[in-house]
């Protein structure tokens, strides 16, 4: 049917954009082009490379810098100026971290970078940033003097 034929098509064409010729890009996990062609449709990867960790670093054209585990599992995303696109991280953030991010109306503004490892997320904002620890579920504001506890 020509919903099938439109899905196929949008497929093929994201798959001609993304810049599939680099090695390291073919190389890189389902997972982490899965990512990419989720939350950035359309936008071409300007560059990919492999790091001596095992670790993928993909430029993509629209200006965002994102880095992958080996496998491909995201560590951070970099909207070098540029804001990251909210389904992001909608799916991406824990949900106590993401309803902060609307309650105190960032979202508006937008996150610039996302950074996570085992202990926690951080998000950049336009002119500050949030910590969401992992361990105890605590949202707090790395920059504030006493570090006073957003929650």
């Amino acid at each position: 049917d020509m919903k099938h034929v439109s899905c196929l098509f949008l497929m093929l064409v994201a798959f001609a954009v993304c810049g599939c010729s680099s090695e390291a890009w073919d190389e890189m996990p389902d997972r982490a082009q899965k990512f990419v062609s989720q939350y950035f449709p359309g936008v071409e990867a300007s560059s990919t490379a492999v790091g001596a960790d095992g670790q993928y670093t993909v430029a993509l054209r629209n200006s965002v810098t994102i880095v992958f585990t080996e496998l491909g599992v995201w560590l951070s995303v970099d909207g070098n100026g540029t804001t990251l696109p909210d389904n992001l991280l909608f799916n991406e953030l824990p949900m106590a971290l993401y309803s902060y991010l609307q309650e105190i109306e960032v979202t508006a503004d937008g996150v610039y970078t996302l950074r996570r490892d085992d202990t926690s997320y951080q998000v950049g904002l336009f002119n500050s940033s949030v910590v969401y620890d992992i361990g105890s579920g605590r949202i707090y504001f790395p920059s504030a003097e006493q570090d006073q506890s957003a929650r």
